[in-house]
């Protein structure tokens, strides 16, 4: 009788340590989950939220910002320091106003003023935009082209195109000149505008069979109302000033 009652008292008190360590277990979890820890309240006094809590920077709260991408535009460049032109170091008086942080930068930190006066014209002829010339000379051998030399209206296929080095489609810019620099710059000899905005570029001529009369390609360039380019399956072809060996 002793032994079958240690074995009930022996198997019920396992029962309540197991249900003392389940409740002891879920009272943890209830409070770390509902109720906020210490650590938690000191990172809000910090000012670091939660993404749900607020539309800020997970890192910091917009009231004390220290990121450059938590800041506004305007109060990034608030914050960084104006570069400014030291003109008292100069022997030589500034053809423009330096604005670009880069080119003050090196006028500093030339040696000699010939080398400061150098990097001066140049950034002044950068910012007024005439750094770069309008046109550039053409070195190649011309065997008697020329650049812009028409050779008339040809009739062009869909299947089987006059020039078919490059096609272009340009809706606002196309012109004769245009569309010349374009083949120009590809190294092509020969160039065809068609259908007002379509620029095309070629190796050969094109035949003297497709050859039309000029008022076959009657529609205006957007660029150039003055000028026509082409027409409906028809095209206006020049000479580059290009050979096919250059």
């Amino acid at each position: 009788m002793a032994i079958l009652l240690r074995r009930i008292c022996y198997k019920y008190t396992k029962c309540i340590i197991a249900s003392v360590l389940i409740a002891f277990f879920a009272q943890i979890i209830i409070a770390v989950s509902f109720f906020p820890s210490a650590n938690d309240n000191l990172l809000k006094k910090n000012g670091y939220v939660a993404r749900h809590e607020a539309e800020v920077s997970a890192r910091k709260s917009s009231f004390e910002l220290s990121d450059d991408e938590d800041l506004p535009s305007s109060n990034k460049q608030q914050n960084k320091p104006l570069s400014l032109l030291r003109v008292e170091e100069l022997d030589f008086k500034p053809a423009c106003d330096i604005y670009s942080r880069e080119a003050i930068s090196a006028i500093h930190r030339a040696k000699t003023q010939t080398c400061k006066q150098e990097i001066v014209n140049k950034t002044c002829l950068i910012q007024e935009g005439h750094f770069y010339p309008e046109n550039l000379p053409n070195y190649c051998p011309h065997n008697r082209v020329t650049y812009g030399k028409y050779l008339g209206c040809y009739v062009d296929e869909k299947k089987l195109r006059l020039l078919s080095g490059f096609y272009g489609n340009y809706a606002n810019t196309n012109s004769r000149t245009a569309c010349l620099d374009i083949c120009v710059q590809g190294g092509f000899p020969y160039a065809g505008v068609q259908y007002a905005s379509e620029c095309f570029c070629g190796e050969s001529p094109p035949p003297a069979t497709s050859k039309v009369s000029d008022d076959s390609c009657d529609m205006k360039c957007p660029a150039s109302t003055a000028e026509t380019c082409g027409g409906y399956f028809t095209m206006n072809v020049f000479e580059t000033g290009l050979t096919s060996k250059c």
